[in-house]
């Protein structure tokens, strides 16, 4: 995952950084150094941010 690919995925799923990093259990700075490239992305969080995405879109389909 791209710094820009992980911008991206925040804000599609309409998380702020800090919101994002409380899900993924980091602070806020460590999120904006990933993507302002200043940072490596490790696999793992590429996956956790597939895990959010996908546990956000159930959530939004359970409540139609």
């Amino acid at each position: 995952m791209t710094p820009d690919e992980l911008k991206a995925a925040r804000l599609a799923m309409g998380l702020s950084q800090a919101k994002l990093a409380k899900e993924l259990g980091v602070d806020r700075q460590a999120v904006y150094r990933w993507e302002k490239g200043l940072h490596p992305i490790s696999q793992t969080i590429s996956i956790l941010m597939t895990l959010i995405d996908f546990r956000n879109q159930v959530q939004q389909r359970r409540n139609y």
